[in-house]
């Protein structure tokens, strides 16, 4: 059995938010996650998932809830956390539970933090400077040629890169004034320069009135490199976040697709204050022919109180005509019934 209890920021302070519980392992484990009580009647406290009310004190399901997957990894984190317990010998794969564990404690999305029963926290890594960029890649690059090189993979599980979203090759790296960045490398194997391509979307969105993530682009080694400033962290200060997967209680993993409409339904019950700037993402993203929107890439922060849309990310060009965004609706639907999106 594995107990963690789980923090968050609560009015700018690291609160207890509740104790998770988990018995077995892989597709057995079952999970039961209880609310601290002083949480439940905190006036400042929210719901860490809409699926997960407070009204509730206890919680079982057969997986991880999503809004505790959200602090651990995408592909490319899972990847580097079962190569470690592969060469390790664990003897079985990492489930959602080790992946989340694994996770760099500085570098998790947003503001969930586990600590273990002596009151440590889980994961408390230091992450790298930005001088150690060339080493990163290098390393990033050993990994994705899957080569044998355990030293590459444990040097990118140090940055906390474990921590992050996505499938591509990425580090956590500290700049000089102490901020946390994302560092997105290229791949050996891209057709075109991703990064440079991601950059050039990012400031169109942002020309055309999006909010998006501080963003430049380096060299390193004579490869375009592109840094991400965190938007979930002011300061010190973590921010909540809560992806898109979570708020629909959707794992996005082959079963009806999701759609846009299905978010903004659920950002109604928020006041809708950001639907026209939803439907402008959907728009601009067709334009751009972003068709890697899945639910993950979409997201919450809680600003003063309440949910609003994370500034927009990994915002990916496809060259190749064609392909199917992870949002397109395939439910077919009454023309009586479609729904109109606001002015």
């Amino acid at each position: 059995m594995r107990r963690y209890d789980v923090h968050t920021t609560v009015a700018g302070h690291t609160v207890l938010a509740g104790t998770i519980t988990v018995s077995g392992y892989g597709d057995r484990a079952v999970t039961d996650f209880k609310y601290d009580p002083a949480y439940m009647y905190n006036p400042d406290s929210f719901d860490l998932a809409p699926s997960v009310r407070r009204i509730v004190g206890e919680y079982t399901t057969r997986q991880l809830p999503f809004f505790l997957q959200d602090a651990g990894p995408d592909r490319w984190g899972t990847h580097l956390i079962q190569r470690s317990f592969e060469a390790h010998r664990v003897g079985r794969n990492p489930d959602d539970l080790d992946c989340v564990v694994a996770a760099s404690d500085r570098a998790r999305q947003g503001a969930l933090r586990l600590s273990d029963d002596d009151g440590n926290w889980v994961g408390d890594d230091e992450i790298p400077i930005h001088t150690e960029l060339v080493d990163l890649l290098e390393a990033a690059d050993q990994v994705a040629a899957h080569t044998d090189s355990w030293d590459a993979y444990a040097a990118l599980l140090r940055t906390g890169t474990s921590a992050l979203g996505g499938a591509r090759a990425k580090a956590s790296v500290t700049a000089e004034d102490g901020q946390l960045w994302i560092a997105k490398f290229p791949m050996e194997a891209d057709r075109w320069d991703i990064p440079v391509w991601e950059k050039t979307a990012l400031d169109l969105a942002e020309r055309a009135g999006f909010t998006v993530p501080q963003t430049r682009l380096v060299q390193v080694a004579g490869r375009n490199v592109l840094m991400l400033k965190r938007f979930d962290r002011d300061g010190a200060t973590r921010i909540p976040y809560l992806s898109m997967r979570t708020l629909l209680n959707n794992p996005d993993d082959g079963g009806r697709a999701p759609d846009y409409r299905d978010i903004a339904t659920s950002l109604r019950h928020f006041g809708g204050e950001d639907l026209p700037d939803l439907y402008r993402r959907a728009a601009f993203g067709v334009l751009i022919n972003n068709t890697d929107d899945h639910l993950r890439n979409h997201g919450l922060l809680r600003i003063d109180g309440t949910w609003r849309l994370a500034p927009m990310f990994d915002v990916n060009p496809e060259q190749e005509t064609g392909r199917e965004r992870h949002t397109r609706h395939r439910r077919q639907v009454h023309p009586a019934r479609r729904r109109r999106w606001p002015d």
